[in-house]
């Protein structure tokens, strides 16, 4: 096969494989045990702490708990089923809805969901009799000296997938997860960091997972409370100067303004690591002292999985051009001349690590695979990592897909490590136990 910049030419043997690839076996449907769910209690004050029960799950696959509010979803908790498919999920109602005002009395439908070809979805009404509890006596006004619960760093999380990805609506299948049950990175970051008391004690972390889309949203949304991206493939093969940059940051400070002194943590695959470091990039270099300002209040840091956050290098645009030419169709599109090592975009994407003049930074943490399955062949060549980079992950099990798609432990703490601005963050997860994980994040040195 011979290598060249922009075209291929492909033994026959390779465009067998690529042929191979698109084509994908019929799988009849399979039959599924209903789920059910029971809530106790199933009333009372905003507040209230609900145990929330399901039956008839998959055993150990995560199922989640989601509060239905104004055509929305809030995440409430993860769990996996026992051997009997019995999941436990304990909760508190929510006293404020997401715009800030009060949850109103009335049933809000609580919705267990699982992912699977179909989803298994129960749903229960929870009756809310009254506002949050009041404290039976006046709490002293706090000192001025004294830390604030909410003087905690503030973070929330956007999520963006890369080049073929697609997103549907009402559940998000190809974002969150597939219809065989493969949950993607939006399910195990957010379950995680949301479960770690050694996250939550530094941070206040923002529940509600966040989507970037190369398209829409369901329900006619912008993102910023959540709402499920709506795209397919083709959407994803835009414009990254005039198409994404926008949309990505149109979509944090829609976020970040919900709550004052909220930063955003960017979690890339593949493209979407590019179009996230390119948008801090552009941002800090070409959007004068306003896009400076905009990157130093709301955005805290990178994580990139398998991506390209420089650009992508001259040894694997091969590869990148036969899933362009499955995905995109042609190698002229628009994101795929921004990727180019050397070009503008990926020029603006190298500034997005690198300290400003008073030492404010971005950090920039990257995972990279060693497998590169798409077109029917494994690459021994990890992803390239950010020239600013604060700390690198190699997980040579992972293909380009699972790292993505898969949780493992040390990816997870990877990226609570990136949520908490931590360094030397692969140097000690690599080499402690879960429940000594605590302890050593407090001694790292930020």
């Amino acid at each position: 096969m011979l290598v060249c910049r922009r075209f291929c030419i492909l033994s026959s043997g390779a465009l067998l494989v690529i042929l191979l690839t698109l084509v994908r076996p019929f799988q009849a449907p399979t039959s599924v045990s209903a789920a059910s769910l029971s809530l106790s209690p199933s009333s009372g004050p905003a507040g209230t702490v609900v145990t929330a029960q399901g039956t008839g799950f998959v055993r150990n696959r995560d199922v989640l708990a989601f509060w239905h509010e104004d055509g929305l979803k809030r995440y409430f908790g993860v769990a996996k089923p026992d051997d009997q498919g019995t999941v436990t999920i304990t909760f508190r109602t929510p006293t404020a809805k997401l715009t800030g005002a009060p949850v109103p009395v009335g049933q809000h439908m609580v919705e267990l969901y699982q992912t699977g070809d179909p989803p298994r979805t129960p749903t229960m009404m929870f009756t809310v009799t009254s506002g949050a509890t009041e404290s039976p006596s006046p709490q002293p006004p706090t000192p001025t000296n004294t830390p604030r619960p909410d003087s905690k760093p503030r973070r929330a999380v956007i999520f963006l997938q890369g080049v073929s990805s697609y997103s549907t609506c009402p559940n998000g299948e190809g974002f969150l997860g597939d219809k065989n049950g493969a949950q993607y990175a939006p399910f195990w970051v957010m379950s995680y960091l949301g479960s770690q008391e050694y996250v939550t004690s530094e941070i206040t972390l923002d529940s509600t997972p966040y989507y970037f889309s190369y398209g829409g949203y369901c329900n006619g949304g912008s993102g910023a409370n959540g709402e499920i991206a709506s795209y397919n493939g083709n959407d994803s093969c835009g414009d990254i100067p005039n198409g994404a940059f926008p949309r990505l940051r149109a979509l944090i400070k829609s976020v970040t303004d919900k709550v004052p002194g909220t930063q955003v943590v960017l979690v890339g695959h593949s493209q979407g690591g590019f179009i996230a470091t390119y948008t801090v990039g552009r941002l800090l270099r070409d959007e004068g002292e306003e896009g400076r300002a905009f990157v130093r209040q709301r955005i805290a840091s990178i994580v990139t999985f398998d991506s390209f956050p420089d650009g992508l290098p001259d040894t694997l645009e091969a590869t990148a051009s036969l899933i362009f030419l499955r995905t995109c169709l042609s190698l002229d599109s628009p994101n795929y001349r921004s990727w180019e090592v050397g070009g503008r975009e990926s020029k603006l994407a190298v500034w997005a690590g690198f300290p400003e003049d008073d030492g404010e930074q971005v950090e920039i943490y990257t995972i990279g695979a060693q497998q590169f399955p798409s077109v029917g062949s494994y690459l021994n060549e990890i992803f390239t990592t950010a020239i600013a980079e604060r700390d690198h992950l190699s997980r040579p099990g992972d293909s380009h897909s699972s790292v993505w798609n898969s949780a493992s432990e040390d990816k997870q703490f990877f990226v609570a490590c990136a949520a908490l601005q931590l360094r030397d963050c692969k140097r000690q997860q690599l080499t402690v136990a879960q429940n000594q994980i605590q302890t050593i994040t407090k001694a790292i040195v930020r």
